[in-house]
C-alpha cells in the first residue's frame, strides 16, 4: 500500500493471551496494542472493520452473505473497496436532477391542462386548424397592408408632382397673360 508492505499478525495461545504484531516494511511499529490495532487497519485500508471482514467474506465465497446484507451496507462496501465514493455524489445529483425534473414537469402539466380547459372540447388538432387559418388571414392582411402601404407612397408622390403641375401651370398661365398672341 502506497509502496509500503504491512502486516498484521494475531495469535492466541494455548492460555487465551492475545499477542498482535504490526510490521511496516519488515519492521515493527510502535505503539500498536490490542485496543487500537482494528483502528490502525481501519486507517491502512480505509475501511471498518465490519466492512473488511464482509470483503474477506466475499473473497472466500460467502458471497450468499454479502447478498443477504441490507442494500445500504452492500452499497457501503462496495463503494469503499472500490474507491467509488464518487458514485454517492452520482447517486445525490442524479436524485436532484430528477426532483427538479418532476416539478418542472408537474408545473408544465398544470399549464397543458389550463390551455386544455381554455379550448374547451374542441380539441387540440381543431384549435391547430383554426390557428392556420388565423395565420394565413394575418398574413395576407399583411400583404395587403404592404399593397396599401405602397400606394399611399405612390399617391403622395401624385400630389406631390400634382402640386408642382399646378404651380407650373400658374406660372405658365401669369406668362401667357402678359404676352399678347
Amino acid at each position: 500500500m502506497n509502496g509500503h508492505i504491512y502486516k498484521h499478525l494475531w495469535q492466541i495461545d494455548k492460555k487465551d493471551l492475545k499477542k498482535i504484531c504490526a510490521y511496516k516494511d519488515g519492521e515493527p511499529i510502535a505503539g500498536v496494542r490490542v485496543n487500537n490495532i482494528e483502528r490502525h487497519t481501519a486507517d491502512l485500508l480505509g475501511l471498518e472493520y465490519d466492512s473488511f471482514t464482509k470483503t474477506v467474506i466475499l473473497a472466500q465465497n460467502k458471497f450468499d452473505d454479502f447478498l443477504k446484507a441490507r442494500p445500504e451496507e452492500r452499497r457501503k462496501i462496495i463503494e469503499t473497496v472500490t474507491g467509488n465514493e464518487i458514485l454517492e455524489k452520482i447517486k445525490i445529483a442524479i436524485k436532484d436532477d430528477y426532483e427538479r425534473y418532476k416539478t418542472d414537469y408537474s408545473i408544465h402539466k398544470i399549464k397543458l391542462d389550463g390551455l386544455s380547459a381554455n379550448i374547451g372540447g374542441r380539441g387540440i388538432e381543431t384549435v391547430k386548424k383554426d390557428m392556420s387559418e388565423k395565420y394565413i388571414f394575418l398574413e395576407k392582411t399583411k400583404a395587403g397592408l404592404q399593397e396599401i402601404s405602397a400606394l399611399k407612397t405612390s399617391l403622395e408622390r401624385l400630389k406631390t408632382a400634382s402640386a408642382e403641375l399646378e404651380t407650373d401651370n400658374k406660372k405658365l398661365s401669369l406668362l401667357n397673360d402678359s404676352f399678347d398672341f
